[in-house]
């Protein structure tokens, strides 16, 4: 052997420097590439994250339901709270009747036209509908609708 060749089979053994072999494995020849190409690696790491983000954005998101993280009849309680078609709206209906005989006209024009002003002040009635004469013209209802919320107050 001539001493090129010892200094080229030195080099392969312990690489550029002189203080440690070239990398050998998968991971060993990425991470010398990464230093070696810093400015490259970090784009692509960027350009990974944005399109990491940008793969969720599409998917979507799924909520938990309240009921799946119940366990027993707490979650059977639940599920039926969930599957019962409740209205959207609470609907009140406030019957007004006269002690005897008819209501005159009059009479349910002056409490309708009072109640409506009572209900005006209260912030959780959002709709104070007209009012409905039954047949016989004894009763009146009025419907009141309230804001029931979303719940999670």
């Amino acid at each position: 052997m001539s001493v090129t060749e010892d200094k080229d089979a030195a080099h392969q053994r312990t690489g550029p420097s002189g203080d440690a072999p070239p990398p050998r494995g998968f991971v060993e020849r990425t991470a010398a590439w990464s230093m070696a190409h810093r400015k490259t690696t970090i784009l692509l790491w960027v350009l990974a994250v944005v399109l990491a983000y940008g793969a969720s954005m599409v998917t979507g998101v799924k909520d938990q339901e309240d009921a799946d993280n119940l366990t027993g009849q707490a979650a059977v309680a639940e599920r039926m709270m969930d599957d019962a078609d409740f209205a959207d709206e609470g609907v009140e209906r406030v019957l007004i009747q006269a002690r005897e005989g008819k209501l005159s006209v009059a009479t349910s024009e002056s409490v309708v036209s009072s109640l409506r002003k009572r209900y005006a002040d209260v912030e959780a009635v959002t709709k104070v509908g007209g009012p409905v004469t039954s047949e016989d013209g004894r009763s009146v209802l009025l419907p009141v609708t309230l804001d029931l919320g979303s719940g999670d107050d």
